[in-house]
């Protein structure tokens, strides 16, 4: 499961794409009629048969979806995947004519999630015991207005990947505050190997340099964040100037790789510079792991929370959430609907999601054991809470990402959050 090249979600839904190997074709798939022939629960004998049509953007786990089957072999999920791309359009025409699907998978955005509760389409899952299994953030992500309508099952931290062999011959330690990240950065320089590289060119990748500041100022500040739709509060307040600053402070020490030619670099290309030993440390999520081998043959690799906060303060790590699950209103099979949710929440079901799948799952105390570095990322979704963009419009989102990229021209801070503002304004406006 990743990322989402049009929308809000552009960075997540293009590496949910990856990891999860999706296509560009609507697919369908049911369990197989063998298993159920072959079943020796009784269950067949004492219910209805009963058949769950689910939705997704992503191919689902078909262990779990076996799993499942085994034990309620009266309930066939017939599975339909539609590309990533067409999905909104699919899932909003389907819902709008209450047509027979019984299970969805939803982006964690206002133009699904959001609007799927607003039309009443999803069952209110607020208060389900279950909840309790699942990671606070992927429950966050499926709350709107305080009721919970779904929760996540794809879920990945951002951190900041580094080369333990480098920060070992420049004798850093892992810093846990700005000031200690500035200096840490700044003995690598020194050693003649760039601090630090971006993906400057793909600008879903830029935005993880503000995500830990955004979700301070959403939690811990009053809802800044939220209150940029009402105008209580504007880009151009110093709370959000002084993000931005951040990373102007980064380029002008000359810390990223490349200079100002990191506005060209890609994904792919930053990824070989840190396995190279061009550059000590890239800010990235959890995905990545699949661009490392599990035996560090090349690389050892690690990771930790990127410290954009004072010493008085609590690092904060950003919580990306994705591809939710949530059972519709009007299915005529409800019971079977909450079993298969209910399902999906147990440590059984999150393990064999995550070995098939290669992700962490949101289940707590499910497995993670598909390579090595999994574990290296637990201790930063313990302390995770979810990032801010979804509180945001889409085209507000994805101007904050490319003017990261006038900052690493040389730009200034005030001057981008002057663009934003104007940005903002503008949304707001058109959703009056």
């Amino acid at each position: 499961m990743k990322k989402n090249v049009t929308m809000l979600m552009v960075m997540m839904l293009i590496v949910l794409t990856a990891l999860a190997g999706c296509g560009s074709k609507t697919s369908s798939t049911e369990n197989d009629p063998k298993q159920e022939a072959a079943s020796t629960t009784t269950a067949t004998d004492k219910e209805e048969p009963v058949t769950l049509k689910f939705l997704h953007f992503v191919p689902y786990s078909k262990a779990a979806l076996d799993k499942f089957h085994e034990k309620y072999p009266y309930i066939t999920i017939q599975f339909e995947q539609v590309d990533t791309v067409n999905y909104a359009t699919v899932l909003k025409s389907r819902l709008a004519a209450k047509a027979d699907v019984d299970i969805i998978g939803l982006h964690a955005t206002q133009e699904e999630l959001g609007w799927a509760a607003q039309n009443n389409s999803l069952i209110d899952l607020s208060g389900a015991p279950y909840l309790d299994n699942i990671m606070p953030a992927a429950v966050q992500a499926g709350t709107v207005d305080g009721k919970v309508y779904a929760f996540a099952q794809g879920t990945y931290a951002i951190g900041v990947w580094y080369n333990k062999g480098i920060f070992e011959q420049a004798k850093v330690e892992i810093p846990t505050n700005w000031t200690d990240f500035l200096a840490a950065a700044e003995k690598i320089k020194q050693t003649g190997v760039a601090p630090l590289v971006i993906s400057g060119k793909d600008t879903w990748t830029t935005s993880y340099y503000t995500m830990p500041q955004w979700i301070e100022l959403e939690t811990e500040q009053s809802a800044l964040i939220t209150k940029l739709k009402t105008g209580e509060a504007k880009w151009t307040d110093p709370e959000f100037t002084n993000a931005y600053k951040q990373v102007e402070e980064l380029v002008n020490k000359g810390y990223f790789l490349n200079g100002k030619g990191a506005v060209g670099i890609t994904y792919d290309q930053a990824v070989l510079a840190l396995q190279q030993g061009k550059a000590a440390m890239w800010i990235m999520g959890s995905w990545a792991i699949d661009k490392f081998e599990a035996d560090f043959k090349d690389i050892n690799v690690g990771v930790f929370p990127y410290p954009t906060n004072d010493a008085s303060k609590q690092t904060v790590v950003p919580q990306v959430s994705d591809a939710l699950l949530s059972g519709i209103a009007w299915s005529k099979h409800q019971d079977a609907v909450k079993k298969f949710i209910e399902f999906s929440a147990s440590v059984e079901s999150g393990s064999l999601q995550a070995s098939e799948q290669k992700i962490v799952s949101t289940v707590k105390g499910a497995a993670a054991d598909f390579h090595p570095l999994a574990k290296e990322w637990l201790p930063l979704f313990d302390i995770a809470k979810p990032e801010a963009t979804p509180i945001l419009s889409t085209a507000v989102v994805i101007e904050a990402g490319s003017q990261i990229q006038k900052l690493l021209l040389g730009g200034k801070a005030v001057d981008v959050v002057a663009t934003l503002q104007t940005a903002q304004e503008k949304e707001n406006k058109s959703a009056k």
